[in-house]
């Protein structure tokens, strides 16, 4: 069982904080963030209309 939230490390911003202990947590699961895996990320198109 393993925890992940921003109250993980000290020193470092809430977010960032929180982000490190998930990417953590993940990599002890043997997955790794998207863009360590040198797969092309998807792109997201922004409409113009609401």
């Amino acid at each position: 069982l393993w925890f992940c939230g921003s109250y993980a490390a000290r020193g470092i911003p809430l977010l960032e904080s929180g982000v490190r202990s998930a990417i953590a947590v993940a990599r002890r699961l043997d997955a790794a963030p998207p863009w360590e895996s040198g797969a092309p990320l998807a792109q997201v198109q922004a409409s113009g209309a609401p």
